[in-house]
């Protein structure tokens, strides 16, 4: 009797833990970048993104290429997971897993002195963070 009554606690408690965890674990990476984060972060990620730009400047205007567990990548990005980044004359393309969601780091095209953070899934794209240079 006592171990029907321990395995149905067991039972409730695991229930109770999945109800309260599984909104976290079905959430998007996307989504969580975008909820789960407050402005600091956002520009945390955008200072690792110009320290990547400054380290590596393309010698030509094509873009470079570089992993994203490469030593030279911030660890704020390399938390990230992302499995390509690009890095151009102005422009910082993080692409996160393999079709998770993506950042790019690059001036407004409307005013060259603010610099915008950009996360986009696969629909429209969300300003995450802006900044002047």
């Amino acid at each position: 009797m006592i171990r029907i009554i321990l395995v149905t606690c067991a039972f409730a408690l695991g229930l109770c833990l999945l109800a309260v965890l599984a909104p976290w674990f079905l959430k998007s990476p996307y989504l969580r970048f975008i909820e789960d984060h407050d402005q600091k972060y956002y520009s945390e990620v955008a200072h690792a993104c110009d320290l990547m730009l400054s380290h590596h400047v393309p010698a030509t205007p094509e873009a470079v290429a570089i992993a994203g567990s490469d030593v030279s990548v911030p660890r704020i990005i390399r938390d990230l997971n992302p499995s390509r980044i690009t890095i151009s004359l102005n422009r910082v393309h993080v692409m996160v897993g393999i079709k998770d969601f993506g950042l790019v780091w690059e001036p407004n095209s409307s005013d060259t002195n603010s610099w915008e953070l950009t996360a986009f899934p696969e629909g429209p794209a969300k300003v995450v963070h802006v900044e002047k240079h």
